[in-house]
């Protein structure tokens, strides 16, 4: 239904309308004679129409959420004169348009999140502007341009999300002049250029994603050693070509690298083993070569191991064994050969073959442990299933195709005419 506020005493400090059914344009009403209002929330109902510019008036608003609803408004600038906002929520209302740069002034903000809409535009300079703003989101947008330089400026930034935008452009070096940057989310962009090595001062960063980056054409920089505090390191779908770096050992705190599809090289640097916490590690799908590292058996949380579609040779490590928390391992499409070792026979919480290797002919061999799977098609194996595995599990290895049935016979020679 639609609604008709009631007035609003100008005494009311907050006013929570979220979870309901409302419908209709939201009402300039509600901003008028509302001096003393420090918290509005009408999110999660069916508002649409135009953001009202009376939103202005509303001064002493510190919190104010819209976020799921059907506003399908640009943002009024002047929404710049509530300058003792601190927190922002206008996600999913289907804004469009540009971001005001009269955004700049509301120098109060700690959050402001405007994900999922159809923003267009640059992000303004003006952000710069905005030194209380500890989470920044953005993301899930249409917005174009390069990230501003000025964006060092926002002293207390902890997380900035701009993933799933169209934004281009080098990564600015100057980042690394956030003292408190913990999150850097620019995932599923168009960034070009390198990953600057400036970005291993971040000491305290915890995430960085820069993943389906096409154009971001760079290795990974032996700086990165430095980032001691992160968890999760996205390079996926790049062009981040060049070798895996040996440094990548002393980020301990390291527990996701996903590095798929990147033009990687090289080998996998035995470095890794110094990796204890590391719970994914998915290079799949490279130019990587070499052996698999014995030392990745001392990895003893590793649930994840990705390595198939690269120019791997040798055996399969049996300090592998030791991986027993692995769920998936993929190793097909290399050049492994040997057997697989009877030490694997631990591994009982391998997960299912991947939809990508299903239904092949060609050096096969599905090991089945407690109906698990373990994925080593097309390599070199020999059909030499260890006695120790054999006692636990089904073994599935596919018949050789039939061979292709015979001609009919000819049919005999006519007669010769009388």
């Amino acid at each position: 239904e639609l609604w008709s506020p009631p007035i609003i005493h100008s005494k009311l400090p907050r006013l929570e309308l979220h979870n309901n059914d409302f419908s209709g344009p939201l009402p300039k009403e509600l901003f008028e004679d509302s001096s003393k209002l420090h918290a509005l929330s009408v999110s999660s109902n069916g508002f649409n129409g135009a953001l009202p510019s009376e939103i202005a008036l509303a001064t002493s608003l510190t919190f104010l959420s819209l976020s799921v609803n059907e506003l399908d408004s640009a943002i009024p600038t002047e929404i710049g004169d509530l300058t003792v906002l601190r927190s922002l929520f206008a996600d999913d209302v289907a804004l469009k348009g540009t971001i005001p740069t009269e955004m700049g002034k509301m120098t109060a903000l700690e959050i402001l999140s405007m994900r999922y809409n159809s923003l267009n535009g640059s992000i303004p300079t003006e952000f710069g502007e905005l030194t209380a703003v500890q989470t920044l989101e953005i993301d899930n947008n249409l917005l174009t341009g390069s990230l501003p330089d000025e964006l060092q400026h926002m002293s207390s930034l902890v997380a900035f999300f701009w993933y799933r935008n169209k934004i281009t452009g080098e990564l600015p070096t100057s980042f690394s002049n956030l003292p408190h940057i913990e999150t850097l989310n620019g995932a599923y962009n168009d960034h070009t250029g390198k990953i600057p090595t400036e970005w291993g001062e971040l000491s305290i960063l915890v995430e960085l994603n820069l993943g389906v980056n096409y154009r971001l054409n760079t290795s990974i920089p032996s700086e990165f050693g430095n980032l001691k505090n992160l968890h999760d390191l996205y390079v996926n779908h790049t062009n981040a070509c060049g070798r895996i770096p040996t440094e990548i050992g002393d980020m301990e705190e390291l527990l996701v690298f996903r590095g798929m599809n990147s033009y990687l090289t090289g080998t996998i640097p035995t470095e890794i083993g110094k990796l204890t916490a590391m719970l994914d590690f998915e290079v799949r799908l490279n130019k990587l070569n070499g052996t698999l590292p014995t030392e990745i058996g001392e990895m003893h949380n590793l649930m994840t191991l990705l390595v198939d579609r690269n120019d791997l040779t040798g055996t399969l490590p049996t300090e592998m064994g030791e991986n027993s928390r692995l769920r998936r391992l993929y190793t097909y499409y290399n050049e492994l050969c040997g057997t697989v070792p009877s030490e694997w026979a631990v591994l009982t919480r391998l997960g299912s073959v991947p939809d990508d290797c299903r239904d092949q002919r060609d050096y096969e061999c599905h090991l089945t442990v407690s109906d698990q799977y373990i994925a080593v098609l097309r390599n070199r194996f020999e059909h030499v299933i260890p006695t120790t595995i054999v006692e636990q599990c089904t073994i599935v290895i596919p018949d050789p195709p039939a061979p292709p049935p015979s001609p009919p016979p000819s049919p005999p020679p006519s007669p010769p005419p009388p």
